[in-house]
């Protein structure tokens, strides 16, 4: 009786493996093109610190060639190491009597040397002094110190497109283009005595600072 039950069992068994290999097999069709992701972004924030930055350019020296016939003059500026400023000449015109300047005691001679000087900054108060010191005022004949007089440069000012202000101290927007400036003074011929060139060292001093 036992053994029947076995083979009872066995047999089923065998009948329920046979119905699974039987079924039918799954449609999968539907599947074989997948749903699509859908997009997904994400944000970068860029932070960017600047420090306090000051850059003065500037001409090393100017040169004024006085004619010897006329109340007009050319001046050039050169030595500057910088493309943003273009050391060049401009004419410039002073209150010189039409005849030659070194024979007529007394003349002074109104001065701008244009674009000698520029400045990039970026600062924290946007804004930035330029100052201009003439300490070396007294221009010696350069062959003949003792005995070839001398000229003198007074009521130096600084000029500037980005100001209407002109003075010795000039305050300016705190800019990275360049901003650029001219220097302003008066030239005085009385005392000069003798034709040559006459200098002095470090004539005019600038100094660009953060307000």
């Amino acid at each position: 009786m036992q053994n029947i039950i076995k083979k009872i069992a066995v047999a089923a068994s065998l009948a329920g493996i046979a119905s699974v290999a039987s079924a039918a097999t799954p449609d999968l069709s539907s599947y074989d093109t997948p749903a699509q992701a859908t997009p997904v972004t994400g944000n970068t924030q860029l932070y960017v610190t600047i420090p306090e930055v000051l850059v003065l350019y500037h001409w090393d020296y100017a040169v004024i060639n006085l004619n010897n016939n006329v109340n007009r003059a050319i001046v050039s500026g050169s030595g500057q190491k910088d493309e943003e400023i273009n050391a060049g000449s401009t004419e410039v015109t002073g209150d010189l009597d039409p005849v030659s300047p070194l024979a007529t005691a007394g003349n002074k001679m109104n001065v701008t040397l244009k674009d000698s000087w520029a400045v990039r900054s970026i600062t924290t108060s946007g804004k930035v002094g330029m100052k201009v010191e003439n300490d070396n005022s007294t221009l010696k004949h350069r062959k003949d110190e003792a005995n070839g007089g001398s000229l003198t440069t007074s009521e130096v000012k600084l000029a500037s497109n980005a100001t209407t202000s002109t003075a010795a101290e000039i305050e300016l927007p705190s800019k990275w283009e360049p901003t650029k400036g001219d220097i302003k003074f008066v030239l005085d011929l009385s005392n000069a005595k003798k034709a040559g060139v006459y200098t002095s060292a470090d004539t005019f001093k600038l100094t660009l600072s953060s307000k």
